[in-house]
């Protein structure tokens, strides 16, 4: 056999376990990339790890994430094209909070260790809300304003007693319906200095500017200054006092 024809088997057999050494160091590497995670992420026993993950639109617009703010708090949020957050969930100290958001108009319910609140708001973060419901372990509220916030009703419920509070434009409360703790009923109206000018429970009561008493229609009690005795009298009484709350007038 002639030396060429020698040396040509050789040199192919050598080739060949070159390209084999070759292959199998290049498969072994393309498995390491193809097993190793993103930047910022971990991989172990088919579980992913990492502080962000986020969703990218065909623009390459980033349209929501999954976080943790600030470090520690997890939270989802969802993106318009602008880039303004719309949705969001995330956990807040001893609750959680779901928020809403188109501008300045928002829907935002909260859950936390004393309660649960719902409220409406049109003036953006920093603004009143224009509607709440707030929800304790012993009592409930309720509030509604208008658009500049100032006019409103409101209602508080707190075991057994509940009142309902008018508000006007200056912001000065001017009625109230409400059930004492004792169970009854009253309804009082105020002046624009918020002093209560007529009060209605099982009587019907008027004061002035100054808090005085001057006019009551109905069952009460009336004191004699002098003698410091007192007198009961029936539900068909009338009686107005002077300015000085000495009796002007009685009847019967």
């Amino acid at each position: 056999m002639s030396r060429n024809g020698i040396l040509a088997p050789t040199l192919y057999t050598a080739m060949a376990i070159c390209v084999g050494l070759i292959g199998g160091a290049a498969t072994d590497q393309l498995r390491q990339l193809a097993g190793r995670p993103a930047s910022g992420a971990a991989i172990s026993d088919n579980m992913v790890t990492a502080s962000e993950f986020d969703l990218v639109d065909k623009y390459g617009k980033t349209r929501g994430k999954m976080f943790m703010a600030n470090g520690v708090t997890p939270t989802l949020a969802l993106y318009d094209f602008a880039g303004n957050e719309r949705i969001s969930l995330k956990e807040t100290s001893g609750g959680s909070e779901f928020a809403l958001n188109s501008g300045n108009n928002q829907i935002v319910l909260e859950t936390y260790q004393y309660g649960t609140s719902l409220w409406f708001n049109d003036k953006g973060p920093s603004g009143e809300p224009r509607f709440t419901v707030q929800i304790w372990s012993d009592r409930t509220s309720f509030s509604l304003s208008g658009p500049d916030h100032k006019a409103s009703v409101g209602t508080y419920i707190h075991k057994n007693e509940a009142t309902t509070s008018l508000t006007n434009h200056n912001d000065k409360q001017r009625a109230v319906l409400g059930i004492a703790n004792s169970g009854e009923p009253y309804l009082t109206f105020n002046d624009e200095n918020e002093r209560t000018r007529a009060e209605l429970r099982s009587n019907l009561t008027l004061l002035d500017e100054k808090g005085n008493l001057r006019a009551v229609m109905g069952s009460t009690v009336l004191k004699n200054t002098k003698t410091g005795s007192t007198e009961h009298l029936s539900p068909s009484s009338l009686i107005l006092f002077g300015e000085n709350g000495h009796v002007l007038w009685q009847a019967p």
